[in-house]
């Protein structure tokens, strides 16, 4: 027979969060916890990109997708580095003299 009687522990921990807030002179705000919420609704834009472009150079830090043309950086005229459009357009706004040129995928 036996084996039965494993969920006894869920049942101490709702009694425990019980306890609290039973206490003298407290009670829960909701105005307070709101401001949080707002601020956790941004946070999914950043996520936006899609994950990246697997052959851009920024990586995880890319904020491109596979959808994107690629931009070829060019340095001192040699051919550099592979960025993603997105990726290229937010450093060309820090620094407006970088080159680069349209990489074709043929």
């Amino acid at each position: 027979g036996g084996g039965g009687g494993g969920g006894g522990d869920d049942v101490e921990a709702q009694e425990g969060e019980d306890a609290w807030t039973g206490g003298p002179g407290k009670r829960k705000r909701k105005g307070r916890g709101g401001a949080n919420v707002v601020e956790a609704e941004e946070t999914p834009q950043e996520a936006e990109g899609g994950g990246g472009h697997p052959q851009c150079t920024s990586a995880d830090d890319c904020i491109g997708s596979p959808l994107h043309p690629l931009i070829r950086h060019l340095h001192n005229g040699q051919p550099g580095d592979l960025y993603c459009e997105p990726c290229w357009e937010s450093f060309c706004q820090r620094n407006p003299n970088l080159k680069g040129v349209l990489e074709s995928d043929a």
